[in-house]
């Protein structure tokens, strides 16, 4: 999945060229045939996104450690930098909209980019710890795959 930022910026270049189709997503299925292509607009993007990222002034504050704080089950997790924080932020956002149940009584849920409250110390280790669950995760994901692949061949 391409991030929706940078199809968000890839939308705007072409359609700063007038010739974007109108309501369309943009794809290379439906990209008009022009001077440059669907994946050239998307490396600018890219480019351009960084480069945003990078004159973000929260992301040149030193010193800082960061982490997704989750309001709703006040769920505290280190992160890298900033920007792993605004990118896992809003990946969680986009899943929480997708898979949260959507009725009055359902809490709300969100996560968003804040400055660790604790030592650094408890900050690595918490990185630590969540490195030690994907790779828990991953593995699991993997012994299941393989028994099903082993399992449908009977």
């Amino acid at each position: 999945m391409t991030d929706a930022r940078i199809e968000a910026a890839a939308r705007a270049l072409c359609d700063a060229q007038g010739w974007c189709p109108d309501g369309d997503e943009i794809t290379p299925r439906n990209f008009p045939t022009m001077d440059k292509n669907w994946k050239v607009y998307e490396e600018e993007a890219q480019i351009a996104v960084s480069a945003a990222d990078a004159a973000d002034s929260l992301a040149k504050i030193e010193g800082v450690l960061w982490c997704v704080t989750v309001a709703g089950p006040d769920e505290v997790h280190a992160v890298q930098d900033y920007a792993t924080g605004v990118r896992k932020a809003r990946e969680l956002n986009e899943w929480l909209e997708q898979n949260n149940k959507k009725d009055e009584y359902a809490p709300i849920i969100y996560a968003l980019i804040d400055e660790w409250p604790w030592d650094a110390e408890s900050h690595a280790k918490d990185i630590v710890r969540q490195e030690q669950e994907e790779a828990s995760m991953a593995a699991r994901r993997e012994k299941k795959r393989i028994a099903e692949l082993e399992g449908g061949g009977e």
